[in-house]
């Protein structure tokens, strides 16, 4: 399963009114009603909640990152990207100018997740007409700046949220305003481009983890125990409480204690990646994987970095051209915003 991870913050900004910071996921994420419409009268005024289409226009080249954990690395290994300009330090960002479309990609890829998040100032154009509590249609005109992961498609549709004041049917403020996004299930295709590299696979038990050693291969040690409900309990042997997972420390092996203490859970395998056939003797199981480039054939929905994605094929041979995909994704109209692969089905030529 590859988790793409996109958009953990979103930043919206209006050049006279303010400028606010969604965290999507960990802060809220507001859901759609279906509205009836009713026009606003000539001199009415009018206040209330507002939902609206954008459509994402562009970038421009100014880059942000957000937390970052280490301010010298990332000012250094930064500025030797071709296309940055300059690299300013703030106490909690870091804020980076670029001349290129190819210096937020590698900015990003170079960053982002390990040393910080990192989001890229676009456009949004309203498409016309907004929502006020539901009901009301107004004519919105009023752009917006916004910080979003710098992999995510332009000429896509979002939808806003927010506070507004609506006079005379048109929008004269908006403050609080926030991208409305739903988390679904969402199946798409996607055409096989290349094979990059093929791999002896091995899994190995949760309780075997610990025999992994050293050796002319890639072990992913998987400390993620995934609990049936939330858990405000952190036992000693947890080093890390999440929603809906724990993160065990590396030695615990017990699975029959963590059972006791959390309930119904799911263990995750380790893996032992190999170009050479191994003899492990406490594999449970072995197979040849393919990773592959695919590229989203689907209409509907737009995809981060152009819909291109790196996954994983076991026992992939020639006949194998394409995949059928579910997505777990976050949605706000038609622009993905993050996904995870829960499911993938082989098409055949």
């Amino acid at each position: 399963m590859e988790k793409q991870n996109l958009n953990k913050y979103i930043v919206i900004g209006f050049a006279v009114f303010a400028v606010l910071v969604l965290v999507l996921g960990d802060v809220f994420l507001i859901g759609m009603n279906k509205p009836s419409a009713n026009a606003a009268t000539a001199d009415e005024y009018i206040t209330g909640y507002i939902t609206a289409n954008y459509t994402l226009e562009s970038f421009k080249d100014i880059v942000k990152v957000f937390n970052p954990a280490n301010f010298s690395d990332i000012s250094q290994n930064v500025s030797a990207i071709a296309g940055v300009k300059k690299v300013y330090e703030n106490p909690d960002q870091i804020l980076i100018m670029t001349e290129n479309e190819t210096a937020p990609i590698e900015i990003y890829g170079m960053v982002n997740g390990k040393y910080g998040t990192v989001m890229r100032k676009a456009v949004l154009t309203p498409e016309g007409a907004g929502m006020i509590n539901g009901t009301i249609e107004v004519n919105v005109s009023m752009p917006l700046e916004v910080y979003l992961n710098p992999t995510i498609g332009t000429n896509s549709t979002v939808v806003v949220s927010g506070e507004a004041a609506a006079q005379g049917g048109e929008v004269k403020y908006m403050q609080n305003s926030v991208i409305s996004s739903n988390r679904e299930s969402i199946t798409i295709s996607a055409k096989i481009v290349n094979v990059t590299e093929t791999n002896y696979l091995y899994s190995v038990d949760f309780e075997n983890r610990t025999m992994i050693g050293n050796g002319d291969y890639i072990k992913e040690i998987s400390n993620i125990v995934l609990l049936s409900n939330l858990s405000k309990e952190k036992k000693d042997y947890v080093s890390w409480l999440g929603d809906k997972y724990i993160i065990v420390n590396e030695n615990m092996t017990n699975k029959t204690k963590i059972i006791e203490d959390y309930g119904n859970v799911t263990f995750q395998d380790s893996v032992i990646r190999s170009k050479e056939k191994l003899n492990i003797s406490y594999a449970t199981s072995e197979d040849i994987a393919s990773k592959v480039i695919a590229v989203s054939q689907d209409d509907q929905y737009i995809l981060p970095n152009k819909g291109i994605m790196e996954l994983e094929i076991k026992n992939m041979n020639s006949s194998i051209k394409g995949l059928t995909l579910v997505l777990d994704a976050e949605i706000s109209g038609n622009l993905v915003l993050d996904y995870t692969v829960s499911s993938q089905y082989p098409v055949y030529s």
